[in-house]
Order: structure tokens, then sequence, then C-alpha cells
């Protein structure tokens, strides 16, 4: 997936790779890396996720945010949301299949 990364630091471009068993690995514009995986709700396209950032130049940097995935079928999109743990700011994506 290709799309936009962001916190209350701002926004920028960032790159997803999603495999079948919902791990996931990242990449933002400004070198921050990130790993995760998404676990599947039993109802539609919803998942939870766990995602860990790397060191700096991570906005979250050695951080592990819980949160949640949707994967809109029809446009191919992916929206992620993860709040930080007092709830002030979050990670968020989102970006659009690469076929």
């Amino acid at each position: 997936y290709t799309g936009q990364a962001g916190s209350s630091g701002g926004a920028q471009t960032a790159r997803v790779t999603v495999v079948a068993d919902g791990t996931f690995t990242g990449t933002e514009q400004n070198g921050c890396t990130f790993t995760g995986k998404a676990t599947a709700r039993t109802n539609g396209n919803v998942f939870d996720q766990s995602i860990t950032f790397g060191v700096a130049p991570c906005f979250f940097a050695n951080s592990t945010l819980q949160g949640i995935m949707y994967f809109d079928i029809p446009t191919r999109r992916l929206y992620t949301a993860a709040p930080n743990s007092l709830r002030t700011d979050a990670a968020i994506f989102f970006g659009t299949k690469i076929l």
C-alpha cells in the first residue's frame, strides 16, 4: 500500500506491505520503519492491529501501539488508527493497494 502516515507531528508519504498471515512492515518518507500484526475480527474487513515503531526519526520511536485496521474492498484502500497509551495522539495511515 502506498499513502499517507500521520500523527500530531505531521503527515508524510509511507509504504506498507501486508502479507497473508497479517504481519506487515512499513517505511515512512523520513526513514522511520515499523512492523506489526493485524488480526481479523469475526465480521467485516476490520482487524485489530499492533504496530511497533523503530528508533528516531519515528514520531513514536521505540513504542508499540494498539489499534484498528479497515480494508475497503471496492476502493482497495487501507485505513489504520492506533492511539498512544494516553490517547492524546495516534498513528494513522491511509493508502491504496498497489497492484
